[in-house]
């Protein structure tokens, strides 16, 4: 059984649509899995909890899904990731963290892996996208939380190093605070900014209110089709993943499969949770289906062909590196910037 904790509602009841678009994915890879035998000739299992953004119900629930079996247990959310480390060290459970991009959330954790790209990952694709657009003064705006202060953070550390001069702020929740702490970023040529999926559209059009015509960076979740038609996302920069740019027989398969069963588009959400449970399939495949075989064999390091790319992990890094590039949204779609 594969166990998964995902922040489905926040702890007000508000729903968080991705956490089902993943496990949308997730069972479909399963269905698919299962419609060819399981494994070892037994039907994989999925269970899952809603942890409702909550660190301690996570830990519970974490404790749960490893009494009822679980070999290894997928969690959303670099909070969440952090919180289960001690828990899925003592209960001897691997946990891997998928949309968890906080940069050293894996260390120290040796039964903790990330198959998501991280923090340094997106700064890294951001380089020649900035250097393309001649940007000489970087605004940078955060959620103030540890997935948003580790993305804000490697941003700077890569952008001051080549010379581009960097300015932050911070924000709690979209309005007033943060239309006051955008105006203290001064002459700026750009901006990035890095929140949850829920806040894209509020804060670009406050970005846009505060700076009119200021050329716009965002996250790696703005790649997604629900964003694409949006008017107000028209001309952002993200560094994209590659599934927008794949043309293999297996993910146009995915998306026309996926839409008749979902009644909705393949993305990078569902393509995480469909990818994060083939990759466990073949190493149930290869090595095992015991905790131990999990852990010992993402420890050796791989390359996996999957949606995303060739996504690689060096030995005993307990992180994949994902492949990204800078891509506009332009009219609808997404545009990736030739090499």
């Amino acid at each position: 059984m594969i166990g998964a904790i995902f922040v489905m509602t926040n702890t007000h009841g508000k729903a968080d649509p991705n956490g089902q678009v993943v496990l949308n994915g997730m069972q479909f890879a399963i269905n698919a899995i299962n419609a060819q035998g399981g494994v070892e000739g037994h039907p994989l299992k999925l269970m899952h909890r809603n942890c409702k953004a909550d660190s301690t119900i996570a830990i519970q629930q974490f404790k749960e899904l490893a009494e009822l079996g679980a070999v290894v247990i997928i969690n959303n959310y670099s909070h969440i990731t952090l919180a289960l480390k001690k828990i899925a060290l003592e209960t001897k459970v691997p946990q891997l963290a998928i949309m968890a991009t906080a940069e050293d959330i894996t260390e120290d954790g040796p039964y903790t892996f990330r198959y998501w790209t991280k923090a340094s990952d997106q700064a890294k694709a951001l380089l020649p996208l900035v250097k393309k657009l001649k940007i000489k003064r970087l605004g940078l705006v955060n959620i103030d939380n540890t997935y948003g202060n580790s993305v804000s953070d490697e941003l700077m550390s890569k952008m001051t190093s080549t010379g581009i001069e960097v300015q932050k702020t911070v924000y709690s929740s979209v309005g007033k605070d943060l239309e006051t702490n955008l105006a203290t970023l001064g002459d700026i040529d750009a901006i990035s900014f890095t929140c949850f999926p829920s806040d894209i559209l509020p804060i670009v059009k406050t970005i846009k209110k505060v700076y009119p015509s200021i050329k716009i960076i965002g996250p790696v979740s703005v790649a997604s089709p629900k964003f694409f038609s949006e008017k107000e996302l028209d001309g952002i920069y993200i560094p994209a993943p590659l599934i927008y740019n794949v043309t293999s027989r297996q993910m146009k398969q995915l998306r026309v499969d996926f839409v008749q069963q979902y009644d909705s588009p393949v993305d990078v959400y569902s393509t995480i949770g469909y990818d994060s449970i083939m990759l466990l399939y073949d190493i149930f495949k290869a090595k095992g289906t015991k905790p131990q075989d999990i852990v010992e064999f993402m420890e050796r390091g791989f390359v996996y062909p999957g949606l995303f790319g060739d996504v690689e992990s060096q030995p005993n890094s307990h992180h994949f590196h994902f492949p990204l590039r800078p891509a506009q949204m332009k009219n609808g779609k997404l545009e990736f910037f030739r090499r």
